[in-house]
């Protein structure tokens, strides 16, 4: 039996997680599997997922278009063995979606499926001219499949012509879908793949894991982060009395809320250019 194979992919904070969630809450009868890649040594976005434990693996730090097709493979085989009906990877927040769709094709019983790249309204605009991370980050769109217009302020029209004109600036013709997170299986059900593009190299970018020793470290430390451009994502769990923590940063936007039951390791992942990531 094949089993379809999707890939949602999307630059640092730009809601993967949360639409798996949403798809992982309502499947509709399908039993997905869910393989998730994180940039960093502490896995926040795996337990994040509201799946059995079962149904989502977490692959290995890296990039996964770069460097982890033997655990990429494992981890499909894995989920196959189970009885998965549609296995849906979510990209770490650098990888290219079509190199991982090329990956897939290798696999066996494996049909590629939907390739879909979210983009975050609030800072599309700067990473198409950020100085680091704009080549990565043109070359996600460009392999991206379908794109997804995501955290908006308003969700109407307008934000969606906005985002369009923004990438036709940047010589993206794509056209563009606005996502709504309660509809998420609309836009599995599409068989789009995307165009294979050149590789890329994260090299510029660092990581590291820190942690907090109370909660006011960690909003002090969420506070630099967002200040700080070259710092383009922070994420992590605190512990606060008899509660853990979530923080999370995108950009210049900060989250602090009660993380989900179950979450045991503590510890905030940076990541950036070396220079800012070292400041923590």
């Amino acid at each position: 039996m094949n089993t379809p194979f999707s890939v949602i992919g999307g630059f640092l904070g730009a809601g993967k997680t949360s639409f798996i969630n949403k798809l992982l809450a309502d499947p509709q009868g399908v039993r997905y599997g869910v393989l998730v890649n994180d940039f960093g040594s502490l896995a926040v976005d795996a337990g994040l997922l509201s799946g059995d434990d079962r149904d989502v693996l977490s692959l290995a730090n890296g990039c996964a278009c770069c460097s982890l097709g033997s655990d990429l493979a494992t981890g499909i085989n894995k989920l196959q063995s189970l009885g998965m009906e549609h296995i849906v990877l979510e990209c770490s927040g650098v990888a290219i979606p079509s190199r991982i769709g090329a990956l897939a094709k290798l696999a066996p019983n494996l049909v590629p499926h939907a390739t879909i790249t979210l983009i975050n309204g609030h800072t599309l605009a700067d990473l198409l001219v950020d100085q680091w991370m704009a080549d990565t980050y043109v070359k996600q769109l460009q392999g991206g499949g379908q794109l997804l217009l995501n955290r908006t302020d308003t969700a109407d029209l307008s934000d969606l012509a906005q985002g369009q004109q923004t990438l036709s600036h940047a010589g993206i013709d794509k056209p563009v879908a606005l996502q709504t997170l309660h509809s998420p299986q609309q836009w599995l059900t599409r068989p789009v793949g995307s165009d294979q593009v050149e590789g890329h190299s994260v090299s510029q970018l660092a990581t590291q894991t820190v942690i907090a020793k109370d909660l006011s470290q960690a909003k002090q430390w969420a506070a630099q982060a967002a200040a700080d451009a070259q710092i383009y994502r922070m994420k992590g769990f605190v512990q606060h009395g008899a509660a853990r923590m979530l923080i999370q940063v995108v950009g210049k936007d900060v989250s602090i809320t009660v993380a989900p039951e179950g979450v045991t390791e503590l510890g905030l992942v940076v990541i950036g250019t070396a220079k800012a990531v070292a400041q923590f």
